[in-house]
């Protein structure tokens, strides 16, 4: 029985070689079948530790350098050995007087996976069910080298999956219908999954109309 297509979770396997033997020998017999759908996937995560490995030749933005170094500072990340750990959450935060009772279109999460920082902003598209993120991915203790060509894949585990890579500043722009079970996930530079499950991030946002009314409001 021919094998079906790659899974995203397969292919980050074979490219990080923790595929079982067999398996790996399965996938590879697909590949050769000549599937430029999984051939595609798989040169892309290929170059994953290439991009992240070459150094560019000049510096990053000022913001870059100031938001890692303080963050990083301030929550004493640097220590930790590996995992996701969150420093910051916009809706944590105390609201302004007089604006308690409006809820917020945007959401700002800071994301550190080891010495990589993951800047992320999610808000929803009025009357489209459409959820948009942007975000920039950093290394605080090496700011200066930029994180560009970073495969961000964000799917719903099941159909839909939209792929886009990190531009020269490591920044990226994701829009994908909101099904309530979406899932961001990034290779850090020495070939670990940064994974942020999106659903749960999602409430307490504001849609188009209830920020509408709240500002527009008597």
């Amino acid at each position: 029985m021919a094998l079906k297509h790659i899974s995203l979770e397969e292919g980050i396997d074979f490219v990080n070689s923790v595929a079982t033997s067999d398996r790996r020998a399965e996938i590879q017999k697909h590949l050769d079948s000549g599937c430029k759908r999984c051939a595609d996937m798989i040169a892309t995560w290929r170059k994953v530790h290439e991009a992240a490995a070459s150094e560019p030749d000049y510096q990053p933005p000022a913001g870059v350098v100031r938001i890692a170094k303080a963050a990083f500072a301030a929550s004493g990340a640097e220590k930790t050995s590996g995992g996701l750990e969150l420093l910051f959450d916009s809706l944590m935060q105390p609201a302004l007087a007089g604006t308690r009772s409006a809820a917020s279109d945007t959401r700002q999460l800071l994301y550190a996976s080891g010495p990589y920082l993951v800047d992320l902003y999610i808000s929803q598209i009025p009357q489209r069910r459409i959820i948009a993120l942007t975000g920039q991915l950093m290394n605080s203790k090496f700011p200066e080298k930029l994180l560009s060509e970073v495969p961000v894949v964000v799917t719903d585990r099941k159909e839909k999956t939209v792929l886009v890579k990190t531009n020269t500043f490591g920044e990226f722009r994701v829009e994908i219908k909101n099904s309530g079970d979406l899932e961001l996930r990034l290779p850090d530079p020495i070939g670990r999954d940064i994974v942020i499950s999106l659903g749960c991030l999602l409430n307490g946002l504001a849609d188009g109309d209830e920020v509408s009314g709240t500002r527009g409001g008597n």
